[in-house]
């Protein structure tokens, strides 16, 4: 059986997992990297549509959509697959690197496609 782990995330869940002894920091860390998925996506989003487009209201909408999407909400028990975040990120450093052309953009641009690379996504 094929099984894809999830380095990064397994990384960030570590301080919350030595916050409480035993299984309380394995849920503890499991509802928090969640939770923050789904605003991560959502401001990720909101940030790539206000890049494009400039307007709040449909950037807003975008992002309420993007992060409350029903695959979003199926996966939650498979936290390699429900982090979404990731893909809206590496595109709006990509939008803004071309916009801008900026090095310290282009820099983040390859930073956040590694840490898309690490994921399931």
């Amino acid at each position: 059986m094929f099984h894809t782990l999830h380095p990064l995330l397994g990384f960030l869940s570590i301080p919350f997992q030595l916050t409480l002894p035993g299984t309380d920091g394995l849920f503890l860390s499991f509802n928090v990297l969640n939770a923050t998925q789904f605003i991560a996506a959502g401001v990720a989003v909101f940030a790539l549509i206000r890049e494009l487009d400039g307007a709040f209201f449909s950037a807003l909408m975008g992002g309420l959509a993007f992060s409350f999407t029903s695959y979003h909400y199926t996966q939650l028990t498979q936290m390699e697959v429900a982090a979404i975040e990731w893909l809206p990120i590496c595109a709006f450093l990509s939008v803004r690197t071309l916009k801008r052309a900026s090095v310290r953009y282009g820099i983040l641009t390859g930073i956040a496609f590694g840490l898309t690379s690490l994921t399931d996504s």
